[in-house]
């Protein structure tokens, strides 16, 4: 066998060194990117939650509302309310009066239809 020479040892372990370093860089910037990443990913989560939450609660407040109403007081505000929930209890009182009316005539139809056969 013929003797190593180490000045081909260190050259091959200085180009091992070399790559190994390359290798750990790309691993270290593929890590970088992967974080950014994320943080751009959070960033964007963020900005299309606020997005949502302003569509949400956009249009006329309660505190609008009421602000418009400023001559009414407290208890003709409950009152009205009280009126709108009355009517809106009769109409469908109304409704279901005619229902069943509609549904006793047609019972009455079919009664007589079954009396001519």
């Amino acid at each position: 066998l013929s003797p190593v020479c180490l000045g081909s040892l260190r050259r091959a372990a200085s180009i091992n060194a070399e790559y190994m370093g390359k290798e750990k860089e790309k691993a270290e910037e593929e890590k970088r990117r992967e974080e950014e990443e994320e943080r751009i990913r959070q960033r964007l989560l963020k900005f299309r939650e606020k997005r949502a939450h302003k569509k949400k609660v956009s249009g006329v407040s309660l505190g609008e509302q009421l602000k418009e109403q400023q001559s009414e007081s407290a208890s003709s505000w409950v009152q009205r309310i009280r009126e709108k929930s009355m009517l809106k209890g009769s109409k469908l009182s109304q409704e279901k009066n005619r229902a069943s009316q509609t549904a006793s005539r047609f019972d009455d139809q079919d009664d007589d239809d079954d009396d001519d056969d």
